[in-house]
């Protein structure tokens, strides 16, 4: 039973199409923008806006009576990125950044034997002084649904939403045990990738402590890809960003059979010039 004014929802949502449209460009834009500061990478931060035909029908699904406030993810954005620390560091940025009217940490108290994808959820509105600039004016009412997930996280969604299983009772019970066994081995693939970033990590601190005692005394360092790393961006900080090229010259070198010490040496007689 319909119990709500179809054909002037279907006015209003045309009307407010364009404004939903430039609320979830300029938002990603802006996201985009607050990780590249915090020098967070994503995999992809997309947006979209729900078509007219699945806005009607999670109206119906839903049975709501006043959707343009009840339904709040007409404009939804999705950031993907790889690592479970990642997360946390971008909640921190959004509800820094963003008024945040909801939020749910779904990666959290997520039963064993349940099926699904883990994400964290926010439903936000942009802050009154945004509205100050002339791309986000007439956006303050409005609300935006974001999903922050890591890639593992993201690929057992997108496997989900292909095979069209929402909840336990839709997957065949010969099944469930497979689906189950997925389940765990993401999320320990999730940890153990975490596991190998934080290790990655924690070698480059100690690269470039080594970095700077052989500038003090010649201690001798390994010369490896990561060390190639830390030594470009010690001494050229922010300037090389492509991994291909860093890859390139790191071949190159070791076929020149060039020592960590000449490579230091050539730059320093270079700075002097």
């Amino acid at each position: 039973m319909q119990v709500y004014d179809q054909e002037k929802v279907i006015q209003t949502y045309f009307a407010q199409y364009p404004f939903y449209l430039r609320l979830g460009e300029n938002v990603k834009e802006a996201i985009e923008n607050f990780l590249v500061e915090k020098e967070i990478e994503t995999v992809s931060i997309n947006y979209r806006v729900k078509s007219l035909e699945q806005f009607i029908q999670k109206i119906a699904r839903k049975k709501y009576t006043d959707p343009f406030r009840q339904m709040v993810d007409i404009c939804g954005i999705r950031i993907v990125c790889y690592f479970q620390k990642d997360i946390e560091k971008i909640r921190n940025i959004i509800e820094k950044e963003f008024e945040v009217i909801e939020k749910e940490d779904k990666t959290k108290n997520f039963a064993s034997h349940k099926f699904g994808y883990r994400s964290n959820h926010f439903v936000l509105k942009i802050k009154k002084a945004w509205t100050e600039t002339p791309n986000y004016r007439g956006l303050e009412n409005l609300k935006i649904e974001l999903q922050v997930r890591t890639i593992l996280m993201h690929a057992w969604a997108e496997i989900e939403h292909k095979l069209s299983y929402k909840k336990t009772e839709h997957i065949p019970k010969e099944l469930r045990r497979k689906f189950s066994r997925i389940s765990a081995i993401l999320e320990e693939a999730d940890e153990q990738f975490q596991e190998i970033s934080d290790k990655v990590d924690e070698k480059k601190r100690k690269l470039l402590t080594g970095i700077k005692e052989y500038e003090r005394s010649n201690k001798k360092i390994d010369f490896n890809l990561d060390t190639l790393k830390i030594l470009l961006d010690y001494y050229f900080p922010g300037k090389v960003k492509s991994n291909k090229v860093i890859r390139d010259f790191f071949d190159e070198v070791a076929k020149s059979k060039i020592t960590i010490k000449e490579l230091l040496e050539s730059y320093k007689s270079k700075r002097r010039e």
